[in-house]
């Protein structure tokens, strides 16, 4: 279950976040006279603001006037953060003297930078700063050309870079540096990103000069006069500034500029004696008497949710009623009807707040517009407290009415004053992120937050009987258009405020400036002057023009969008062009007239259109908008790095003789069928039954005839067989060309051709094989498939048209026992005929076999052309289970030095820096290193973005820092490039996080297609995501790395048997909320344990990630760290009750480590964990369901066994997952052998007699014989 609580980017650890201030919002007109402080600041010596479009100094302690620079700045005046600011053009300085402008022994240097067309990324070097002595001392802050990180650098004495930086163009940043004999400190957007020592820095001499944003001052090829950089607000002080002053001045210009800082909103809840009739409607007059508020927040955004949600609070001695309106849904999305299900996923409200002192409780609740109800108390999901609800279709929507019981919550009834704090969210459809909430998601330092973490809450408080405070309305925020109404009780006083404008009361009517941040405050106060009622809106409407582009390389075109929705009457003809970068010379243009408000073009490419930088630039009238554009290079676009024959360990190349194909631990007959007849994996027969293929006529049924397939291609990790099929009676003619992986996978892409004589019909069509049925005890598709009167039943293209989670299919299924097992799968559903949301796949225990059908057509149609079938089986385990290495002390969790291009990048900005970390590393004995990335994103500041993306972009586009694409598309070629690269060169692997697949439709890049029954065809990104899987696990293994994986449980042996190590348990971080004294012993499926997290099956590392302190921690409990202690070991065994019987290897993170390393300090001894390159023989494991050579006398304590190869004791796992204590008898068949127990250190010479077992823990057991004993 996935609570709200986790629905923030729970996966991903940003290691900075830098609140960037918006281009348009730093365009706000503010006085000179409200800056004029800054001439007063203490320790000021030098100040240029450029509002008097001059360089000359506003403020300066030597000569304010320019030493060289003569061009006026009227006519060509660059955007500033506050009014004006700076731009230089092509090889241009502008310089000052030194002395008494600046002082190189100590003090401070601020100002605000804003990139007009480059990326921190960028491979080039952009000077922003520059104070030099000649021959002496020069101070440098600049981009560094091969960085994405900012660097101060004083010569020969201290250097400073901050982490990778994630800038946009034409986005302001405030940077700020100081210096002494102590330290040398580079400052971020108020926050500190980097800090050295300091040491005895010269003082000014008459030669010094200053130079401000210098263009090309690296000079080609590292910089370039077309790169263009604004600077505003200069600053320099003799002194040096404390943290918290620049964090101060930081914060309140961004508040200057959008009117104010943003406030937690509160409302008072007024007592009322006449409760509402809880119907689902709310009727006129019912809930007049109720303040009344909105939900409009986009979390992490400043902008306003285009779906309204209204709530609306009162209550009595007995209850809190709650009213909720969502207009403008008429049909809204009703899935989940069952308590205490998904319920927001549906269209839904919810409620999430915590009470006061003394009986401080937490609680959430979701309603559904089929009054569906999911409630939490405390992480309890068992509680049912919501007794009173009702919810139904109004006409403008949807409403819901709650009755929440204090006696039910467990809480006295509230006295006046007494303040709850809480969040609302309205759900319209929050898969595709529909969703919006009361209190802004987002902390004042820029931190994105979950809806439900009490540091975004507003204040809920308990008023009197007197009138409520009502909020109506906003008006159109989008279209800048302010129209606030709302009700006040008599005597209150009302404070209306947009922006830096004063405030009005009782009704607000303004217009916003478009394009820029604004701040709408509300604040209702009571008589005597207490506030009682906050609203404030951050937003930013659009502005005039908006252009949006869509770039097509391979149509040699750019689609262009201009949304002139808030342009002025009139503008809406004019011209789209695409220009160099500078916007001098137009390369190609169009002409463009809007339709209403739109406007849209297909701008073709010049004949020519190198790699660089351009810009797509729309003029409309008066109005001018650009958008920068960037054509990459194409070398890793075309990387072919891991495409070859080579078979990496520890498979072996493909052998085939006559009718036999082997690979490792495998083999597979070939007879009269386009898939193998026969088919064994660790010596047991998979297949009882080899796959029939049936087709369906007018002339009846009939089995296709096969030819036996035919060597066309051979190499060693893969052999292409072909051959043909008939059906005799209808004539259909089938072709086929299979290829066997050395991984065992057995891919079949089989053509069906329509009769010589012409069009038939086909009215069913359907495959057959059966399974012996040791390898097919579970159903995997892809988490575990319940039985349900012997037989499982499937869809596999279940929500093919959604958002996949974890019940799609996704066109595959696994068939597996607890040694071996069937894994088939097809990559698309064209030519398919089927019926959405009936099963296509039915597997059916019988008396001898397991019986799997396949149903390909579902209803008659006509073949009028060949149609095409792609299907892969493949016997599983792909490989053996490899060493448990992770925690032998060479292995590293995911390691990151912090200058990246972006934090989810595989592209390291400092080479040295990085080396030299790894050598460090080395020097202690690590061996395995791993990044932190995606498989199908490239992060951040990438230049692919604007020219690949979307012939990239998968069904679920993504951008920004998050910008990747489907894998089927050439995005993998530049993910293998970037592995490479790491492995080759600093000797690092990859961690791929949610390394997943989807379905996809873009043609541009080969998904989605119109099949050969006129209908349109998805595919899924399996077969590329395989691809790269394989190339990168011949890469990574070719220099000495490992790959680690995540993607929760859901395994797809095709892909994933590419991975060193799998990384399970993230999945249960929202359920375990409220279980957390029996949530892994009790509530996660003990399939979970033997199938899911199955290392054996799954031939790779299982390394299970505790949720403990997690889970607590996203669902706001303050105390999270507490998991961590010593006093919370308990937590942590008894998670190892459930993973150490199941030869599940952990990590020690998000719980109390202690138990776990007494853990791997006892396997380490026994050699169950060992180091890559130990020549010991790794142990034998034998789980409690393979009967080991020792049993316990109660089935409910697991015993499960390690053997060592070189000497005849064990190892015995005795787990005991119930919650009472179990004392068992232990039948070991020989009665003189000495027993410890290795976690507790306690012999244990009465043994015989019965071992104790403390509940939900285990003991290990290291048995010996007597031969062995002193």
């Amino acid at each position: 279950m996935k609570t709200k609580w986790l629905r923030v980017i729970a996966r991903f650890s940003q290691c900075a976040v830098s609140q960037a201030l918006p281009s348009g919002a730093l365009l706000a007109l503010l006085t000179l006279a409200s800056f004029a402080r800054a001439v007063s600041e203490p320790g000021l010596i030098f100040r240029v603001s450029y509002n008097g479009q001059t360089e000359k100094a506003d403020h300066a302690g030597g000569k304010a006037e320019s030493l060289n620079f003569s061009r006026t700045l009227q006519y060509l005046q660059a955007p500033g953060v506050i009014s004006s600011g700076f731009q230089t053009l092509d090889n241009e300085r502008c310089e000052y003297a030194m002395p008494g402008n600046f002082d190189p022994r100590q003090g401070a240097l601020s100002l605000w930078i804003r990139a007009e067309n480059w990326r921190p990324a960028d491979p080039r070097g952009y000077t922003f700063f520059v104070a030099e002595i000649p021959g002496k001392y020069t101070l440098r802050l600049a981009k560094p050309p091969v960085e994405a990180s900012l660097s101060l650098e004083i010569t020969g004495a201290a250097t400073v870079k901050s982490p990778a930086l994630n800038w946009k163009p034409t986005e302001w940043h405030q940077v700020v540096a100081t210096w002494d004999a102590d330290a040398v400190k580079l400052y971020v957007d108020g926050g500190l990103v980097g800090e050295t020592k300091g040491a005895a820095f010269p003082a000014a001499e008459p030669s010094g000069v200053l130079s401000i944003n210098p263009n090309n001052s690296f000079k080609e090829p590292l910089s370039s006069p077309s790169d263009k950089t604004s600077v505003d607000e200069v600053k320099i002080f003799g002194t040096i500034l404390g943290r918290e002053a620049i964090r101060r001045e930081f914060a309140d210009l961004k508040a200057q500029l959008t009117g104010g800082a943003y406030r937690r909103p509160q409302l008072t809840i007024p007592l009322r004696k006449t409760p509402p009739t809880l119907d689902g409607k709310l009727a006129p007059g019912e809930w007049d008497a109720a303040t009344k508020t909105l939900i409009l927040c986009r979390m992490g955004k400043h902008e306003v949710a285009e779906k309204l949600g209204t709530v609306q609070l009162m209550y009595d001695n007995e209850h809190l009623y709650l009213g909720f309106h969502a207009a403008g849904v008429p049909a809204p999305l009703t899935k989940y009807k069952e308590r205490d299900s998904w319920v927001w996923e549906d269209s839904a409200i919810e409620f999430i707040w915590e009470t006061a002192e003394p009986t401080k409780a937490r609680f959430q609740i979701v309603v559904n517009s089929l009054n569906t109800i999911y409630d939490m108390k405390n992480g309890d999901a068992k509680w049912n407290g919501v007794t009173r609800s009702a919810a139904g279709l109004d006409g403008d929507g949807w409403s819901a009415e709650v009755a929440l019981s204090f006696k039910e919550l467990g809480v006295a009834p509230p006295k006046p004053g007494v303040v709850w704090t809480g969040n609302f969210m309205h759900d319209w459809d929050q898969r595709a992120g529909g969703y919006a909430t009361w209190a802004y998601s987002m902390t004042a330092d820029g931190t994105t937050m979950s809806f439900g973490n009490s540091a975004v809450f507003g204040a809920l408080a308990f008023g009197d009987d007197a009138p409520a405070v009502r909020l109506e309305s906003l008006g159109d925020l989008v279209a800048g258009k302010v129209n606030v109404r709302m009700t006040t009780p008599p005597g209150w006083k009302s404070s209306l405020r947009l922006g830096s404008e004063p405030a009005v009361a009782g009704a607000l009517v303004s217009d916003a400036p478009l394009g820029k941040e604004s701040l709408l405050a509300i604040t209702g106060a009571d008589p005597a002057g207490n506030t009682r009622f906050v609203h404030d809106a951050l937003f930013q409407p659009k502005p005039p023009i908006v252009i949006s582009t869509k770039c097509w390389p391979h149509l040699r075109q750019i689609d262009v969008t201009l949304d002139l929705s808030n342009a002025p009457d009139g503008a809406r003809r004019g011209e789209v062009s695409l220009t160099d970068a500078e916007g001098s010379q137009a390369l190609s243009k169009v002409t463009v007239a809007a339709t209403n408000t739109w406007a849209t073009c297909a701008l073709p490419f010049p004949e020519k259109l190198p790699p660089g930088k351009y810009a797509v630039r729309a003029t409309v009238g008066n109005l001018q908008v650009s958008k920068p554009l960037e054509v990459p290079t194409e070398e890793e676009v075309h990387c072919a790095a891991g495409v070859d024959h080579t078979v990496p360990k520890p498979w072996t190349p493909v052998a085939v003789s006559r009718r036999t194909a082997k690979v490792l631990n495998r083999e597979y007959t070939l007879g009269r069928s386009p898939f193998p007849v026969r088919m064994t994996s660790l010596g047991d027969e998979v297949l009882a039954q080899p796959v029939a293929w049936f087709v369906t006529t007018p002339k009846g049924e009939e089995r296709v005839e096969w030819d036996v397939p035919r060597v066309k291609q051979k190499f060693d990790d893969a052999v292409t067989f072909a051959g043909h099929g008939r059906a005799r009676k209808s004539g259909i003619s089938f072709s086929y060309e299979a290829t066997l992986d050395f991984d065992g996978q057995w891919l079949t892409k089989i053509t069906m051709s329509p009769p010589k004589t012409g069009p038939t019909e086909i009215q069913a069509m359907r495959l057959e094989y059966a399974l012996n049925p040791s390898s097919v005890s579970y159903v995997v598709a892809p988490l575990l498939r319940p039985w349900e009167k012997g037989r499982v039943l499937l869809d596999l293209f279940e929500n093919i048209d959604k958002v996949a989670d974890s019940r799609a299919p996704m066109g595959q299924f696994w068939a597996t026992g607890l040694k071996t097992g069937l894994y088939f799968f097809t990559p698309s559903d064209g030519n398919w005929v089927y019926q959405k949301g009936k099963p296509n796949v039915r597997v059916e225990r019988g008396n001898e076999t397991v019986a799997v059908t396949v149903l390909m057509i579902h209803k008659p149609v006509t073949l009028t052309k060949p149609a095409a079938y792609t299907l892969g089986l493949t016997a599983t385990p792909t490989k053996p289970q490899p060493r448990r290495s992770f925690n032998s002390g060479d292995h590293e969790w995911i390691f990151q030095l912090g200058k990246w291009r972006s934090w989810i990048s595989l592209v390291p900005t400092d080479p040295t820096g990085l080396k030299q970390s790894v050598e460090t590393k080395r020097k202690k004995g690590l061996k395995f290193l791993f990044q932190y990335s995606c498989a199908y994103i490239l992060g951040g500041n990438t230049p692919y973005e604007d020219y690949w993306g979307a012939t990239w972009t998968g069904r679920q586009p993504m951008t920004g820092n998050m910008f990747g694409g489907c894998l089927n598309s050439a995005i993998a070629n530049v993910v293998v490039a970037h592995v490479e690269r790491l492995a080759r060169d600093f000797g690092i692997g990859p961690y791929f996080d949610m390394y997943g697949i989807d379905w996809c439709d873009n043609r541009a890049h080969g998904c989605g297609y119109t099949d050969s029954f006129g209908r349109a065809a998805r595919t899924t990104s399996i077969l590329g995501a395989r691809e790269e899987a394989k190339r990168i696990y011949r890469i990574t293994h070719r220099y000495g790395c490992e790959v680690f994986s995540h993607n929760h449980s859901l395994w797809l042996a095709p892909v994933h048997t590419f991975s060193d190590i799998w990384l399970p348990g993230e999945q249960y971080a929202s359920e375990l909320v409220g279980k957390w004294k029996d949530f892994y012993t009790h509530h996660v499926p003990r399939t979970d344990w033997l199938v899911g997290m199955n290392p054996f099956i799954h031939g790779t590392q299982m390394l299970f990630i505790h949720q403990f302190a997690r889970a607590s921690e996203l669902a706001g409990f303050k105390d999270f760290e507490k998991w961590y202690r010593d006093d919370h070991a308990w937590a942590a065994e008894q998670s190892l009750s459930m993973t150490l019987p199941h030869d599940i290897d952990m990590s020690l993170g998000y719980v109390c480590p202690t138990p776990m390393k007494k853990v791997v300090e006892v396997y380490h001894r026994f050699g169950i964990i060992l180091r890559e390159g130990d020549p010991r023989q790794d142990a034998q494991f034998t789980g409690y369901w393979n009967h080991p050579r020792i049993s316990a006398d109660d089935a409910e304590v697991l015993l499960s066994e390690y053997t060592r190869p070189d000497a005849p004791d064990r190892l015995v796992v005795l787990s005991n997952p119930t919650t009472s204590e179990k004392r068992v008898r232990l039948n070991l068949g020989a009665d003189r052998w000495t027993v410890r127990d290795e976690y507790r250190d306690e012999d244990l010479p009465q043994w015989r007699e019965g071992v104790t077992v403390p509940k939900q823990s285990f003991r290990l057991l290291w048995m010996r014989p007597p031969a062995e004993q002193p």
